[in-house]
């Protein structure tokens, strides 16, 4: 290859870089997501802005967090942040309006929510099928059991504490 062509090659290379650079916004979301990977000072300072809480203390923060959901529908988050209060936040970097609906945030939040119970003991009240469908230390299967001798109907429960 000549050095003119090498020359025109490189030229090409540069003006495509530029072009993609020139797309790039901070709150455009394949970068903001590599700017805040591992930056807790970052994230901290987005927050405390946001929040208007100066002293606000992230402690981790996770790119492209999932979240299961019970339902099948998860959620992944473009940056999961848990401050020095246990208080989680999710950061959902978007290029337009589009997708950044008060109900999805409302169904992120739920699942958040959620997810953070787990730190709890649960228990969970579910009829009609074999096992509990979902993680918990206590099981009522049914309220309608019966034992010789106790008129009336009482509930029946699963301990998986212990």
């Amino acid at each position: 290859m000549n050095e003119q062509t090498l020359s025109d090659l490189q030229k090409r290379r540069h003006t495509r870089a530029l072009q993609i650079i020139k797309r790039w916004r901070l709150m455009d979301d394949d970068f903001m997501k590599r700017c805040l990977k591992n930056n807790i000072p970052a994230v901290e300072c987005i927050l405390r802005i946001i929040m208007e809480q100066p002293d606000l203390h992230v402690l981790s923060v996770t790119i492209e967090d999932t979240i299961p959901s019970l339902l099948g529908h998860g959620i992944r988050m473009d940056v999961h942040a848990v401050d020095s209060a246990g208080t989680e936040y999710d950061i959902e970097v978007q290029r337009s309006d589009k997708g950044a609906g008060a109900r999805r945030a409302r169904f992120n939040s739920s699942l958040l929510n959620l997810n953070s119970l787990k730190k709890y003991t649960i228990w969970n009240a579910h009829y009609g099928v074999a096992s509990s469908p979902i993680d918990c230390a206590l099981w009522q299967g049914t309220c309608t059991a019966r034992l010789p001798g106790y008129k009336g109907d009482m509930d029946v429960n699963i301990s998986y504490i212990g």
